[in-house]
């Protein structure tokens, strides 16, 4: 009995970490950012550590933007990091879709829209995989990927810098060796 016991318990372990601990792969995210280029992600990030902002709300593009415009600027020339921001847009109606984007385009600085991805479906894989909170809709989720495309931290909210001072110790710890 002991014996099945401790079988069950290391089959199932890995369903009992928390889901930072856990590591998984990004799954194949696919888009057109809002510069006209395809993305591919975890492949356009692979090599680096990337900090991926997902949005599941038309009032989460504001801590979406704070995160941006505080990371963007020290990841932009940096060969061993990046970051994208990732909107998901499954609810909008077909036939304003081109409108919304457009008015996200207009919004986003030039430098930035090849980092920022609208996307239209899988809306429920995607929340799973950030950790949605139906009681925080609006906020900025966090995603962190090695240069493997695992994901190693998860974190959501507003920019804060107690938040930023976490993210900044994650991205450092998982940075490509020797470029640390």
């Amino acid at each position: 009995m002991k014996r099945l016991l401790v079988c069950a318990l290391l089959v199932l372990a890995p369903l009992l970490l928390p889901a930072q601990v856990r590591s998984q792969t990004l799954p194949r995210l696919e888009g057109k950012s809002l510069s006209g280029a395809a993305v591919t992600l975890p492949d356009a990030a692979r090599g680096r550590v990337t900090l991926l902002l997902f949005g599941f709300s038309k009032a989460s593009g504001t801590p979406c933007k704070a995160w941006a415009a505080h990371v963007w600027p020290s990841l932009r020339n940096d060969a061993q990091a990046d970051v994208f921001t990732v909107a998901e847009m499954q609810g909008i109606p077909g036939f304003i879709k081109s409108m919304v984007v457009g008015s996200i385009r207009r919004d986003t600085p030039e430098d930035y829209r090849s980092h920022f991805v609208p996307i239209f479906g899988d809306r429920t894989q995607w929340r799973q995989l950030a950790g949605y909170q139906k009681s925080a809709p609006d906020d900025a989720y966090l995603i962190l990927l090695d240069p493997q495309g695992v994901i190693r931290w998860r974190a959501h909210g507003p920019y804060t810098p107690a938040l930023y001072a976490q993210l900044q110790q994650q991205m450092a710890k998982w940075r490509p060796a020797g470029k640390r």
